[in-house]
C-alpha cells in the first residue's frame, strides 16, 4: 500500500510509523489485566493476548487461531501462562463460537470496571478488550492530531461494532455491506460487501467523487 503516514493497530492501543517503529502506546491498566484474565478464562471462553510485539495464545489449536492466522499473515506464540507476560498487554481478545457468552463477559466486565476500559466485538466471535483510551473514535482524534487535519476531513469504513466509535468522531462515515443492521444504522453511508469489492467502491464514489 506504500502507506507513508503512522497508523494504529489494536483498536488504537499502539501508534506505529510505516516502517513498524512504534510512536506510542496506550496499553490496559496493569493493575487489570490478571483480573480480566480470569474472568475470560473463567467464562469459558478462549483468551489472546497482544503486545506490541507478540500475539499469544494457549495453543496454535485453539478456536480461530487458523483462521486469524490466515487472515493477518503471521503466527502466534504459544505460552502456557498468560500472567507472565513479556510487555504490556495492548489488547485481549475473548474468543468463542457462542456470540452470547462473549455478550455476558462484556457486559460483566464493563459492569465491574466502568470508566476504566473499552470492550466491543471486533467480529461476532471475537470480543477486543482496551483501555479506555484505545478505541477507534480515539484513533481518529490521534491520527488527524499527526497528519494536522481536521476530523470533519476524515472518512471511515468499517462493519463490525467496534468501527462505531469511529463514525461517531469522523466527517464521513461508512458501512459495508455485509455489516450488521445496527452497524449499518451508525453510518451516513452505505458501500457493497467487502466480497463485492466495496471498499474501493466507497473510496471511488464518497472520497474521489467519482461516479458509478
Amino acid at each position: 500500500l506504500r502507506i507513508t503516514v503512522p497508523f494504529a493497530a489494536f483498536n488504537g492501543g499502539v501508534y506505529l510509523k510505516p516502517d513498524l517503529t512504534v510512536i506510542e502506546e496506550r496499553p490496559l491498566p496493569a493493575h487489570l489485566v490478571e483480573k480480566l484474565i480470569d474472568i475470560i478464562l473463567a467464562a469459558g471462553l478462549d483468551l489472546w493476548v497482544f503486545t506490541a510485539k507478540d500475539w499469544l495464545v494457549r495453543g496454535l489449536d485453539a478456536p480461530y487461531v487458523a483462521h486469524e492466522s490466515q487472515a493477518v499473515r503471521f503466527s502466534p506464540r504459544v505460552v502456557s501462562d498468560f500472567k507472565k507476560i513479556d510487555g504490556s498487554a495492548l489488547k485481549l481478545v475473548a474468543v468463542s463460537s457462542e456470540p452470547e457468552k462473549l455478550k455476558a463477559c462484556q457486559k460483566k466486565i464493563l459492569t465491574l470496571f466502568a470508566g476504566e476500559i473499552s470492550a466491543s466485538q471486533s467480529q461476532k466471535y471475537y470480543l477486543d478488550i482496551t483501555s479506555l483510551e484505545a478505541n477507534k473514535g480515539v484513533v481518529v482524534e490521534t491520527i488527524s492530531r499527526y497528519l494536522s487535519i481536521l476530523t470533519s476531513s476524515v472518512a471511515t469504513l468499517g462493519d463490525n461494532l467496534n468501527d462505531v466509535p469511529m463514525f461517531a468522531k469522523s466527517g464521513v462515515s461508512i458501512a459495508m455491506g455485509n455489516a450488521s443492521a445496527e452497524v449499518k444504522e451508525r453510518a451516513a453511508y452505505l458501500t457493497a460487501t467487502n466480497d463485492e469489492n466495496g471498499f474501493a467502491r466507497a473510496v471511488e464514489k464518497y472520497v474521489l467523487g467519482q461516479t458509478p
